[in-house]
Parts: structure tokens; sequence; C-alpha cells
């Protein structure tokens, strides 16, 4: 909340997958980051290309554009491959803006060692690829923290419009290395 694009009208290219569907179109405008739990605030796009389009009503000073994606590769959640930003005043001429910046907020919390009362608990261990890791972290119980916002920011001052178009690309085809190599990805914004 407190942004010019909470509430507004969004129309996607395609609709989310009905596991993770959000809250339909508007889940990109809520003002809520996706949360924790794939489900719960996402938009899930399995293998597909999205592109989303924000119409702000009024031609509006706009000085920063973020879309937030989430990134749980054993889950096949990569995060997109190419993200570009488009703004428009009238949306039939469109600007392209240089790639979004990309930056991502991890907070890890697996342990593998925990101790539960006096009695010390390892959790199950799992291979993928060149990496070994926890069972919960494969499974997505402590995963989903790992987000990734794309961001645009006006170079001088506030730009006016009133249509703002991203495109994001998915992964078409998991990493040789990964339990589902050669599969498409998920997408989640």
């Amino acid at each position: 909340r407190g942004h010019a694009g909470f509430g507004k009208k969004v129309t996607l290219s395609l609709p989310a997958d009905a596991r993770y569907s959000g809250h339909g179109e508007g889940t990109l405008a809520d003002g809520l980051w996706g949360g924790n739990h794939f489900g719960s605030h996402w938009l899930g796009f399995y293998g597909k290309d999205v592109v989303a389009i924000m119409d702000l009503d009024t031609l509006t000073p706009v000085s920063q554009i973020t879309l937030g994606a989430l990134e749980a590769e054993p889950s096949w959640i990569f995060a997109p491959s190419e993200v570009t930003v488009e703004t428009s005043s009238n949306g039939k001429d469109w600007e392209m803006h240089p790639m979004a910046r990309k930056e991502r907020t991890m907070q890890w919390t697996d342990t593998l060692m925990t101790i539960m009362g006096n009695v010390p608990v390892t959790q199950s261990l799992t291979r993928l690829g060149s990496d070994t890791l926890s069972y919960d972290l494969v499974w997505g119980k402590q995963l989903a923290t790992n987000h990734i916002h794309y961001t645009v920011e006006a170079a001088v001052k506030p730009m006016e419009i009133r249509f703002i178009r991203v495109s994001a690309k998915s992964v078409k085809k998991l990493p040789a290395d990964h339990l589902g190599a050669g599969k498409p990805a998920w997408l989640f914004l």
C-alpha cells in the first residue's frame, strides 16, 4: 500500500495456473509481497512467459517500478530469465526502459542439526545435482524465502505515465543438473 499501483486494474496475457492463482490479476496490485508460502500471494505460470499491463487510471508521476519474483529452484521455481518494463501515457506508444535492476533478498533459516528438548535431531539430506540439501529445503518447508525484486527507476525526475507493461520470461528447460532436467520451470510473480 502507499504506491501508485495499489488496487489498480492489471491485465495478464494469460491466466495463472489454477494451483497458484493468488487472488487473480489483482494479486500484482494488492500492495503485498508474495510471502513465504507458494500459493498465498503468488501467481504461478508453468513454463510460460507472461505480460502484465497495469492501468493507473490517469497520468501519474512514477519514479520506481518493481516486480517481485520468487526463486526456489529445488521446487522448480526459477526467477525470470529476463524482465522488461515499458511505460505509456496512452496505452499505444510504449517507451522501453533499461533491463530492470535485480536485487535478491535471501533469508535462509535452514538448520541441519537442531535440538528438541535434550535430543539432537538431524534432518534427512537429499542430493540434487552437485548440491546436498536438507529434506525440508528440497520440499519447500523453509525454501520460499528467496525473493527477487526487479526494479526500474526514473533517471532524473518521475515519469508521467498511465500504463505500465512488464514482461517476464520463464526458464523453458530446467538445467541438466536439476532433478527435473529438460522440463519447464515455474515462474512465480
